[in-house]
């Protein structure tokens, strides 16, 4: 987490060092990125660094974290959609993910994050605390007469099931070299294909 000195900054150098960061990170990943390129780029002082965060590490978890809002903003908007049609509400988060991760402008950075394995430098306690309040929310806004969860617990693990065979499609059909358009187009199909399997089931037939 940035120290107070980071948040007094003005908004424009806050955004400077930043931008920085996000483009040494994106070129060349976590370990090999060099303070002394992102402060050169900045426009700011190791000094003056070291008075904002505590090291790079502790700017790679800030960064990182930044991003991981504007998806999680976009999920959030989406919300009032799960208690209308869960499964809906699933389509279009996938599908912000996909773009957001392989499409969007921050994809060089998730690119170099994921072939370098830097994700396991964040904090694991943070993600499943934001995991489980977006469960959480989604799972209150459910009608209970519309769905067999009995609670909260049940729900949690249909998300586990559900989202480990997504992201199983995911891994298993695309790295980000060698993402278009088109691929995307096909994974989502796929993910429209496994979410009504778990909608209607796979039996054509219903059993006597």
């Amino acid at each position: 987490m940035p120290k107070q000195t980071f948040f007094n900054l003005p908004v424009e150098k806050q955004t400077r060092l930043l931008e920085a960061a996000h483009h040494e990170f994106s070129r060349c990943g976590f370990n090999e990125a060099s303070i002394n390129q992102i402060i050169k780029e900045a426009g700011v002082s190791r000094g003056s660094f070291y008075q904002y965060f505590e090291d790079k590490h502790d700017l790679y978890q800030y960064f990182a974290r930044k991003l991981g809002e504007n998806l999680e903003a976009a999920q959030k908007a989406i919300l009032p959609l799960a208690s209308q049609d869960l499964f809906s509400y699933y389509q279009k988060s996938f599908t912000l993910m996909l773009e957001d991760f392989y499409l969007g402008e921050n994809r060089e950075f998730y690119r170099t994050m994921i072939a370098n394995r830097d994700y396991r430098l964040l904090s694991k306690d943070e993600h499943h605390q934001n995991i489980e309040k977006r469960l959480q929310e989604v799972y209150d806004s459910l009608s209970e007469e519309k769905y067999r969860f009995e609670s909260y617990g049940d729900f949690r693990l249909f998300n586990i099931i559900l989202e480990g065979a997504v992201f199983r499609i995911i891994g298993g059909k695309l790295s980000h070299d060698e993402v278009t358009v088109e691929k995307i187009n096909q994974i989502e199909a796929q993910i429209t294909k496994v979410l009504t399997w778990f909608q209607d089931g796979v039996l054509k037939t219903e059993r006597k």
